[in-house]
């Protein structure tokens, strides 16, 4: 697959896999999307650490695939859900959902 002029399916595709995005035409240079993982606590949710969690039919929770989620989550939480993030040139990140022109634009690359 090519690395960059991608559309947001093949952006988002890689996002999912574990690799980060970014749009050529962001304003902010060094901004790249990325996908935090969501987590379980197994005592919490009644599970054992490491035990797949309770699925809907054994290969998602709530819809999402049980690979999106890691099972050694913070302590004292049930299901931390993944979402996509923007990670910022400075180190830090925050949730992000992207904008009408994100998800129709051809100019996403992968970040190596």
């Amino acid at each position: 697959m090519t690395t960059d002029n991608l559309n947001f399916c093949d952006a988002l595709r890689a996002i999912k896999s574990g690799k980060r995005a970014q749009r050529a035409g962001w304003n902010g240079k060094g901004l790249h999307a990325f996908l935090q993982p969501g987590s379980v606590h197994g005592p919490y949710a009644g599970f054992a650490l490491a035990e797949v969690p309770p699925t809907d039919n054994g290969e998602t929770i709530d819809g999402l695939s049980v690979s999106l989620f890691n099972t050694n989550g913070a302590e004292h939480t049930a299901i931390r859900y993944p979402q996509l993030c923007l990670s910022f040139p400075t180190g830090t990140f925050g949730a992000w959902a992207p904008s009408q022109t994100d998800m129709l634009a051809s100019d996403w690359k992968i970040v190596e």
